[in-house]
């Protein structure tokens, strides 16, 4: 299943409106209210961009649309998975390493919520909460070699104490790398069941966990020395 394509285009196309403010986690104030569990929020899959240079040219809802169906029969096909569930859950496994504290795999319950409140009654089994929200994914060819390829990733975390209803931590995140010699052509991407499209969103997956560690632990330096 999948959301519905209008909106999620326009929102991955327009991800700089979103908030990408950083609050870092003040740990001793969250130790300080004893905390015993904590897990992570799980969505449906947000629909994925697949935009060539044929689509682009018809432009309007007509080709977003035309890039979300072709994307979203990518992933289904390949079974490719949001990005999101792995971020997440490396965050609370070092949550829960650091604050000694059990991590809670709830993952069979699927939110649509987005807001602290909402997400904090949904997950108040567990003391804290890991959101980690998938804003926007999908490839696109770069404008001065249309025959090269790039895979774009952007996703927003949030760490939630439910049961004071409170964000403890927010950062963001966007990937969006640059054109090399190694940028892959369209059929590169899909071939061998995509083999190379899902290489390159664990490397965006794991870029973004790494950027989100160092961001809402700033002086970590266990955690900055593998960024």
């Amino acid at each position: 299943m999948y959301k519905g394509i209008t909106t999620l285009f326009l929102g991955f196309m327009l991800v700089g409106c979103v908030s990408t403010n950083t609050v870092p986690m003040d740990t001793a104030q969250v130790e300080q209210t004893s905390p015993s569990s904590i897990t992570t929020s799980s969505r449906e899959k947000p629909s994925f961009l697949a935009m060539t240079a044929g689509k682009a040219m018809v432009g309007g809802l007509v080709g977003a649309a035309a890039m979300m169906i072709a994307g979203n029969n990518i992933v289904e096909e390949n079974e490719i998975e949001d990005p999101a569930g792995y971020i997440s859950s490396g965050l609370a496994a070092s949550l829960a390493e650091r604050f000694g504290i059990e991590q809670v795999d709830e993952n069979d319950f699927m939110t649509k919520e987005t807001g602290v409140a909402g997400l904090s009654r949904y997950y108040a089994a567990s003391d804290l909460l890991v959101d980690v929200e998938t804003l926007g994914w999908g490839f696109s060819y770069y404008p001065s070699a249309m025959r090269t390829y790039d895979v774009a990733y952007s996703a927003r975390l949030k760490v939630i104490d439910t049961r004071s209803m409170q964000a403890v931590a927010e950062a963001y995140c966007n990937r969006r790398p640059s054109k090399t010699d190694d940028s892959p052509s369209h059929a590169e991407l899909l071939e061998n069941g995509a083999e190379r499209l899902k290489q390159e969103l664990m490397a965006a997956a794991d870029s973004c966990l790494r950027e989100f560690e160092n961001k809402i632990f700033p002086r970590n330096q266990q955690m900055l020395s593998e960024a």
